[in-house]
């Protein structure tokens, strides 16, 4: 069977396609309405170079020991600070305390900036999460540089760029789950409108089968009137009705 098939069967049982159809397309729509839409909420922070440089020690003293962090860079140190946050237990930490553990962290290309993406069913859970991620990323920051505590100017800061971050609503959920009840409910029609034919066809054959052996058992027998008058014995002529049917070639019978 090929799509012109398909396609004639779906045209001769419209009155079982079209209301399926119906039905299809009513809860694709309903769909909307009853599945709730999700809110991204995004963020970002950059890390900044130190501003100033180590003092120089008194003569016949050693220097003290260099910023490490300092000298590999901002950038270094948001690829680490970004290996600390996605691990397991950050995650478990954050949901423990209330927040999505499902928040997503990327750096931009070519620069010390990390950004925080965060998508979740309330648009406050959403915002609370990202200005939680930002707070970890800048107590990280700190926390590797905990030895220069006293000399700020030889750290690497962060600053938050979009303050509380920003939220805005996301429809590709109720998308998905309309595209899923439309392919779904389209494919649940076809099959079954072809179910519905095969068994109309099939109660159809076996009524044909009942009417023609039906028929041929109480076909009159009759004998021709001008064989009677000379009193000669005439064949018997069964008189059938002749029912078409492709499958079963008739003859009538002598």
């Amino acid at each position: 069977m090929d799509l012109w098939d398909v396609a004639r069967l779906l045209l001769r049982r419209w009155f079982v396609f079209v209301p399926l159809l119906v039905v299809t397309a009513v809860a694709t729509f309903q769909v909307g309405s009853h599945v709730k839409p999700e809110f991204e909420a995004t963020g970002s922070i950059l890390l900044l170079p130190p501003t100033g440089k180590p003092v120089p020690p008194p003569a016949g003293k050693p220097a003290p020991p260099a910023n490490q962090w300092a000298e590999a860079g901002p950038v270094q140190m948001a690829q680490a600070v970004l290996i600390s946050l996605e691990k397991q237990a950050s995650r478990e930490k954050a949901a423990s305390a209330g927040y999505e553990p499902g928040y997503k962290l990327a750096i931009v290309p070519r620069s010390a900036i990390i950004t925080v993406t965060v998508t979740s069913i309330s648009s406050a859970k959403s915002k609370a999460t990202v200005q939680y991620v930002v707070k970890l990323i800048s107590d990280e920051v700190n926390a590797k540089q905990k030895a220069f505590e006293a000399q700020p100017t030889l750290k690497i800061s962060t600053e938050s760029l979009d303050g509380e971050g920003t939220v805005k609503t996301v429809t590709t959920g109720v998308r998905r789950a309309q595209i899923g009840i439309a392919g779904g409910g389209l494919l649940a029609t076809v099959m079954i409108t072809v179910l519905v034919d095969a068994i109309i066809r099939l109660v159809q054959r076996r009524r044909e089968r009942i009417l023609r052996t039906s028929v041929r058992a109480q076909a009159p027998v009759q004998v021709s009137k001008a064989a009677a008058k000379d009193n000669k014995p005439a064949d018997a002529t069964m008189v059938i009705p002749v029912i078409r049917d492709d499958t079963e070639p008739t003859m009538p019978l002598q």
